[in-house]
Order: structure tokens, then sequence, then C-alpha cells
């Protein structure tokens, strides 16, 4: 697991902020030219190995002149990492896991299924007609292609024909080579942290002033904010684990009067009870108006009645 956390810098000048606009321009444009090369499913074998993605664009001529190579790197592997949240959320959002769980009974066509989204290249080649040759055991070819028939079907139905795109130019992904962090101590004693960042000059680099000081390391992202003359730098940090518990069991009961009562009999939070109480009311108060509602709503299925109410009282989607 990760923890993010955002670092903002001090208000930009008007050239500063100009010329941190210009290399993120530049960064998500390339974004946007890979993204629209990784959109065939013949392609989407490179989702499964982001520096195999690289190693193509740089055959095929993708790189542009004069833009850090660096800087093109990490625009290649956040474009396999966007593609790849996109098929993932598709399949997520069309529950397909839990719909292959209900079409096959067989052990190892659900096996075969779910191996198979979790390849992008045999992905891939289903969304092309074409049926993956995975070591699996135990399902024969005629099978084999009725279950990709099936996952084709629900992926490219899940998907609609969508892809993602970049939508606004705001944010880049910076590796160490693309950045550097210094603290500078200034007259008084007080401390001010830097973040030297590539610029769309060669050569140049962009001195970015924190608000605070914080660890910066490994990749982190620049964002810059409409309508704020301040940027934020992204940095993801692992969680360390707290390791096994230690010490006797302790037993909680959450309630009604009081927040808790552990084991012994003690009350943490009663002073809380009060309000504890009256949100708990107001809650069952509310749901049970929703229901009557949703009751006169099925009652009269199409009417005005019945739109008026979905569209105005029932206070989420139905």
């Amino acid at each position: 697991m990760k923890r993010t956390v955002r670092l903002a810098t001090v208000p930009l000048n008007a050239g500063k902020r100009s010329e941190l606009e210009a290399v993120i321009q530049c960064f998500t444009h390339i974004k946007s030219v890979f993204i629209q090369h990784l959109r065939p499913a013949s392609m989407w074998v490179h989702l499964d190995d982001k520096w195999g993605f690289r190693d193509w664009a740089k055959a095929q001529g993708l790189y542009p002149a004069g833009v850090n190579v660096h800087l093109v790197d990490q625009a290649a592997f956040d474009a396999v990492d966007m593609c790849a949240r996109h098929i993932e959320s598709c399949i997520a959002r069309a529950n397909i896991k839990a719909r292959i769980w209900r079409r096959f009974s067989d052990e190892d066509e659900r096996h075969y299924d779910y191996a198979c989204l979790t390849r992008y290249s045999a992905l891939g080649q289903i969304m092309a007609g074409r049926v993956p040759e995975l070591d699996i055991g135990g399902i024969d070819p005629v099978r084999r292609m009725a279950v990709a028939r099936y996952l084709h079907r629900t992926v490219q139905k899940a998907m609609a024909g969508t892809w993602p795109s970049v939508a606004m130019s705001r944010s880049m992904v910076l590796d160490a080579t693309l950045y550097t962090s210094v603290i500078v101590e200034q007259p008084g004693g007080k401390k001010r942290q830097y973040i030297r960042v590539v610029s769309a000059k060669k050569g140049k680099r962009i001195m970015i002033p924190l608000a605070g000081i914080g660890r910066v390391s490994g990749n982190i992202r620049m964002v810059l904010d409409e309508g704020c003359d301040r940027a934020a730098v992204h940095v993801s940090y692992d969680i360390k684990s707290l390791g096994d518990a230690t010490g006797p069991d302790k037993a909680i009961d959450w309630g009604v009067t009081e927040v808790c009562t552990d084991d012994a009999g003690v009350r943490h939070g009663t002073e809380y009870g009060p309000a504890l109480t009256a949100m708990t009311e107001q809650r069952t108060k509310t749901g049970k108006s929703h229901g009557k509602l949703r009751a006169l709503a099925k009652a009269n299925p199409g009417s005005k009645r019945a739109k008026r109410i979905k569209k105005n009282n029932l206070g989420v989607e139905q």
C-alpha cells in the first residue's frame, strides 16, 4: 500500500508559471500521442510491459526531437498506466468477474476467463477475435473458444467504444533524473525547500519553491491547478505494515448512548450519546420516508408522480 502526500508551492510568479505550463503541455501532448497508439487491441500486449512499449515507441520514431528523453519515457509509462486503469475500470463497473462466475459453472472455464482478464495481451487477442493459448489444462479448444467469445462480447459492451484521452494539460510525472530537491538556509535561520524540475527548453530547469519542507524522492507528479497561482508536488510513500497484533484480546461493543463499551465495562464517549441518538433517529425517520416514497413510485410506474418522486424526493439516483 502507498500513501500520497501533497506538497504545495508558494505562489508562483507569471514567468515560472508559464514555464511550468509549457513543459506540462509538452508532456501531455506526447502522452496523448502514445494513448492513441495504444488504442488498437493488437497494441494491448504493451500494457503488460511498459518498458517494452517504450522500446517500441523509440523504434517507431515516436520520440520527438529536442525533448528530454527521460520526460518522454515518463509520458509513455503514464500513458500505459492510464490505458490499463481505463480497462480495469470498465471491467469493474460492468461486474464482468461476477458475470463469469454466474455464466460458467466449470472451474477450468472460470480459471481461463480470469486468467485472460489478468493479462492484457490475452485480452487484446480476444478483442481482436482470436483465442489465447494459455497454459491452463482441463479445457478443450471448443470450450475455450466459447469462453473467449463470451468474454469478447461482455468486454466490448463494457467499454462501448470508449478510450481515455487527456482532457486537460495540468500534470506530469517526473522520475528522479528529472528533478532535484534542495534545502537552502535563508537569512535569519529559516530554511526553504526548492524543487528544480525539467523545463521545455533543453538544458534548463525551473526552480520552484515549496511552502514547507518534506521528503521528496522517487517518482513524483507535478500538478498545476487552474485558477490558482500555486502548484503542488504529489509524492507517494510506502506504508509500513503495523505487524501482528500483540497483547491480550479486547472486545468492544459499539453503542448509541455512548461511542463504545470495552470488555471491562468502561463506557467511552458518553458525552456523544445525545448526538448519536439524534442522528440515529433522524436516519431512521429519513429511511422510513424514502421507503414510503419508493413504494408510491413502484405502485405507479411511469406516471408523472413516480417521475417527480424519483427526480426530487429520494435524494439518490434510483
